[in-house]
């Protein structure tokens, strides 16, 4: 049978992510809203720890939606300033799907498909952030601690917090200039660091969801560093930088350069060539209760930093459209990486597990529960049982190759594995394990595996 990839959807308003976005929608105090495509955002960020605050000034282009209504965006700080097209505007919170999201609105419809400049001025504080993995902001005498350390597991807590960003279905490009005054500070991200003056830098990201950043700026005399070379076949090296607290006696960056290494060339020989260049930053922390995947970085403690690099594969290179779709990476870094990695596993069919695809809101944030990583990875195994592991492998090498770095969703990943395979059996399995359902499924159109 095989399976003939669509072509992507034609491109809205000459943006390839608009015809990704979620479509418009009433909102009882707000009308009709649409999502926007955010083309670049560029932040100057200026800290002063003896004052006790930072202070971003981002300035974004956008598209708006060919839709109408009024456009949305991602911004956490409803006191910031706002400039649309050099015209002082009064933005609005708008609480949106459960679980709860939060979304910035536009007073006004603009123009389909029109390009416009956004300019955002926030002053942030300590007190206004909750506690993060690394410290999101904090201020120590002439120093302080500033960090991306986004959280997918908690709402409203990811780019939003210090510039204009977006729902996952956008990719854009980052550029930030940061200054601090007063001691020696190091910062280092998985873009391109420039240090261009004393205590400053520019950093230059490229393309990526709004969960793809990391940062940190840190006291030069808190951090310990190790950079490791990872060799990978045809020439290919990726540089692995490791970073810890200089007091944080419960991680040995000797040890965790190894655990990368391996794995990092476990998974460009299994799970397709590596995708973010010739570096991999890991910032290792002991005693987390969580740890975050970014592209080509993370941050983790060292028993999750195995899983965590695999989602450099599947999480931030081939990437959930939309929050619903998370099982995916998560189930699939599992599986890499449980006790027995890449085992294939007998799962009965017919049996309903519980529901993994969160709802059918694009709108809609989801956190993610134990069930993902767990079941999700039950999906993987089932397949791998029925076509072999390697067989599975080879498909989604394959699958990686056509797509990454872009946007997966649920059915786009069942469509290409059952046309690949001609096994009525992915289908029971995403029926079952992922939306929840008892019995089988219905046997597919004639046309499924043909693309339009």
């Amino acid at each position: 049978m095989g399976c003939e990839e669509p072509e992507p959807p034609p491109p809205h308003c000459g943006s390839r992510d608009l015809g990704l976005a979620p479509p418009p929608r009433d909102e009882p105090d707000a009308g009709l809203i649409s999502a926007i495509d955010l083309r670049q955002v560029d932040a100057t960020v200026r800290i002063d720890p003896t004052a006790g605050d930072l202070r971003v000034e981002a300035f974004a282009r956008f598209t708006a939606s060919e839709h109408g209504g009024r456009p949305v965006f991602q911004l956490r700080d409803a006191d910031a300033q706002v400039r649309l097209d050099g015209v002082a505007v009064q933005t609005e919170q708008l609480r949106v799907s459960d679980p709860p999201r939060t979304l910035t609105l536009l007073p006004e419809a603009l123009s389909p498909c029109s390009d416009h400049d956004l300019e955002v001025v926030s002053v942030v504080e300590p007190g206004d952030l909750l506690p993060g993995a690394l410290p999101r902001l904090e201020f120590e005498g002439a120093t302080a601690w500033w960090s991306s350390a986004q959280e997918d597991g908690m709402p409203d807590q990811m780019l939003e917090l210090w510039m204009p960003s977006n729902l996952l279905f956008d990719r854009f490009a980052l550029t930030l200039d940061v200054a601090i005054e007063g001691d020696e500070h190091g910062l280092v991200a998985n873009g391109d660091v420039q240090e261009v003056g004393e205590n400053r830098w520019t950093v230059a990201f490229d393309e990526k969801q709004g969960h793809g950043f990391f940062w940190a700026l840190f006291p030069e005399a808190r951090v310990e560093r190790l950079q490791h070379p990872v060799g990978l076949p045809e020439g290919r090296t990726v540089n692995v930088e490791l970073l810890r607290f200089a007091d944080d006696e419960g991680v040995d960056l000797a040890a965790s350069a190894a655990v990368a290494q391996a794995a990092i060339q476990t998974y460009d020989e299994r799970l397709g060539p590596y995708l973010h260049g010739d570096r991999y930053l890991a910032w290792m922390r002991s005693g987390l209760d969580v740890s975050m995947e970014y592209d080509g970085a993370t941050l983790s403690v060292p028993g999750a930093l195995e899983h965590e690099i695999a989602h450099s594969w599947w999480g931030r290179g081939l990437s959930p459209v939309a929050d619903q779709h998370g099982w995916i990476d998560e189930g699939m870094a599992f599986w890499a990486t449980g006790a027995d990695p890449f085992a294939p596993s007998a799962v009965p069919a017919g049996v309903r597990g519980a529901r993994l695809l969160t709802g059918e809101d694009e709108w809609a944030g989801a956190g993610l529960g134990l069930g993902d990583y767990l079941q999700g990875a039950l999906v993987f195994a089932g397949i791998a049982h029925q076509v072999g592991v390697e067989a599975l492998l080879e498909e989604l090498r394959a699958y990686a190759a056509q797509h990454a770095p872009g946007p997966i969703s649920t059915d786009g990943l069942e469509r290409r594995l059952y046309c690949a395979f001609e096994q009525p059996a992915v289908l029971d399995l995403f029926h079952n394990k992922v939306r929840g359902l008892e019995g089988f499924a219905e046997a597919p159109d004639a046309d499924f595996c043909r693309a339009p």
